[in-house]
This record gives C-alpha cells, sequence and structure tokens, in this order.
C-alpha cells in the first residue's frame, strides 16, 4: 500500500512539474511575440516620425483635446496638444479660466481635434534659444474666476523629431540585439565553444576552463549536424 502510495505520488509531483513546465514555456512564448510585436510597432513608429519630421518643414500639424467645465459664473478650458512644425514637436499643457462676458466664441468642441496648416514659424526662429532643439515655457498664476481663485498654467515643451525618433525606437534596438544574441550564443554553442567568452570546449566537455562557467547544451530546436 505504501509503495503504491509512493508511486501515485511521484506521478503527481512530476506532473505537477511537467505543467509548470509548460506554463512557463506558454509564458516566454508570449513574451517573444510580445518583444517581437512591440519590436515592430516601435521601428513603425520610428520610421512615421521620420516622415513627420520631412513634413514639418512645410506643414504644421496640430492634435488638440479641449475639456470644459463651468467654475461659478466663469468657464475653465484644460487644453492638452501637441504640434509638429520646422523639425519640432510641441507638447503643451494649459489650464485657464475666461469670465462669463470674456468667454471667446465660438470655442472649439470639447474632445479631440487635428488641424493642418502652412507652417508659419521660420526654422530660425524656433533654434533661437533652444538649445539642441530643446526649448521649454512655464507660466503660472492665481485669476479670479467666477468668484474663485483658480490656478492657470501653461506649460510647453520643444524637442527635436529625431528624439522622439531614438526614444521610440529603443524597443525595436533592444529586441535587435537580443536576436543577434541568441544567434551567436547557438552558433557557439552548434561550433562547441563557450557561449560566454568563445573558448574552444572539445577538449573541456563540462566547464570552460577559460571563464570558468559550465557549458551550455544547445537548445532543443536548434539542428545539430550529425559528425561523420
Amino acid at each position: 500500500m505504501s509503495r503504491v502510495w509512493v508511486r501515485a505520488h511521484v506521478v503527481r509531483v512530476t506532473n505537477g512539474r511537467t505543467a509548470v513546465a509548460k506554463l512557463r514555456d506558454q509564458f516566454r512564448k508570449l513574451f517573444k511575440g510580445l518583444a517581437l510585436a512591440g519590436g515592430f510597432v516601435s521601428a513603425l513608429t520610428a520610421i512615421g516620425i521620420a516622415a513627420l519630421n520631412y513634413r514639418s518643414f512645410d506643414t504644421a500639424d496640430t492634435f488638440t483635446s479641449y475639456t470644459y467645465s463651468a467654475v461659478g459664473t466663469g468657464l475653465k478650458v484644460r487644453t492638452v496638444g501637441a504640434w509638429s512644425q520646422s523639425g519640432r514637436i510641441s507638447i503643451a499643457v494649459s489650464n485657464h479660466g475666461y469670465i462669463q462676458q470674456f468667454i471667446p466664441a465660438p470655442l472649439p468642441a470639447d474632445g479631440y481635434h487635428y488641424s493642418s496648416q502652412p507652417a508659419y514659424i521660420p526654422v530660425a526662429l524656433m533654434n533661437k534659444g533652444a538649445w539642441l532643439g530643446f526649448m521649454w515655457f512655464w507660466n503660472s498664476s492665481m485669476t479670479p474666476i467666477g468668484g474663485k481663485n483658480m490656478q492657470t498654467y501653461s506649460l510647453q515643451v520643444f524637442a527635436p523629431h529625431w528624439f522622439y525618433g531614438c526614444l521610440l525606437s529603443i524597443p525595436s534596438i533592444l529586441w535587435l540585439f537580443s536576436a543577434i544574441r541568441k544567434r551567436r550564443t547557438v552558433r557557439r554553442a552548434l561550433s562547441q565553444l563557450c557561449v560566454h567568452c568563445g573558448y574552444d570546449l572539445r577538449a573541456s566537455p563540462e566547464r570552460c576552463p577559460e571563464c570558468g562557467r559550465a557549458r551550455e547544451p544547445v537548445p532543443p530546436s536548434t539542428p545539430v549536424p550529425i559528425s561523420a
């Protein structure tokens, strides 16, 4: 009876380990798929940023979001937007208030808006006061709106297109380095070399005498050449 219980226990443990290994493999495949998709999307986005940079010297593209809320008898307007022009991308966040009799009309509709027009700021003016194409403005004050004191502010950050292109291409660069490293590891393992330092392991099948690390087996999905 005890032998049967031991066998059953060993089977359960083995099945449990197999299930954990399968789950681990599924997570690895999912992570690899997400990494591949992220690298592909980031590469496409970087290409889009490059195209937007080329377009920005002729056309100014603006993406803006407006949110309105009443403050007493006044109106609070929160604006979040980005525009591309003359080799720069500007991201702006502002919070303004208007007294009832000074509310401009017509106001843009609540929500997201896109507009384009010919570029109206010369490149020389955009470069004035900028450091490597970077520049920012900040303004804040307390304004009485609708019988209440409301903090109004405006933040605008300028950065060149190449900065956003480099930033968005980081996932694709990391994926490329990972693929190159994996290919190098497989090639070294198939050539009976240490996958860490490249030392010849034909005379040392268990451990590398150069770096001291244990020899790693060839990945199971990799075809191993048959020697004559």
